[in-house]
């Protein structure tokens, strides 16, 4: 039997919902290497969400017999994550900061926030800093925009009422480690 003592003053019962649509600062908080469910090998990217407590997950596949668009799934991370190209070393990956825009999929009846795509360096520069999750400023929020055609970016999001969000989003790819 595991040794714990429980103090429910740490359980938190709100329902924050779904990081809204839009363009994120993301740092790459961990990374894993597996296997899919058929067998390739994959990187499973941990990524924490700027002036937020959301995560989102991404799912690297090496794809053997696809190799251009393996090659250009890691292109797309190197650049927008500044990552060496070429550099496979996952520990060279982790604290690195980039973007990426989130999407919502359908799981279950319920959207859940996924990454949609990692944007170009150059495409970052419309976006506020990195922002520490910890740091976001409750008492200072402004609601991001959720709608498709306007980035959170674009309304000055800087942590927003999103800051108290915790993220778990389920893959729906055929291609996963489960």
């Amino acid at each position: 039997m595991t040794d714990w003592k429980y103090d429910s003053a740490d359980y938190d019962d709100s329902d924050y919902g779904v990081l809204p649509v839009g363009k994120y600062r993301v740092r790459i908080a961990n990374v894993e290497e597996k296997q899919s469910r058929a067998g390739n090998d994959m990187y499973v990217l941990t990524l924490d969400v700027s002036g937020s407590n959301s995560k989102l997950w991404y799912y690297m596949v090496f794809i053997p017999d696809n190799v251009k668009i393996t090659n250009n799934k890691l292109g797309t991370i190197f650049d927008s994550f500044s990552i060496t190209p070429g550099d496979l070393n996952i520990e060279h990956w982790k604290g690195k900061v980039g973007a990426c825009k989130v999407k919502h999929e359908e799981y279950d009846g319920e959207p859940q926030a996924k990454v949609h795509y990692f944007l170009k360096k150059k495409e970052q520069e419309k976006l506020p800093a990195w922002v520490e999750p910890e740091k976001a400023n409750p008492q200072d929020e402004k609601p991001a925009y959720s709608g498709s055609n306007c980035s959170a970016a674009d309304v000055g999001y800087s942590g927003g009422e999103n800051s108290k969000f915790e993220e778990i989003t389920t893959p729906s790819d055929d291609d996963l480690p489960f």
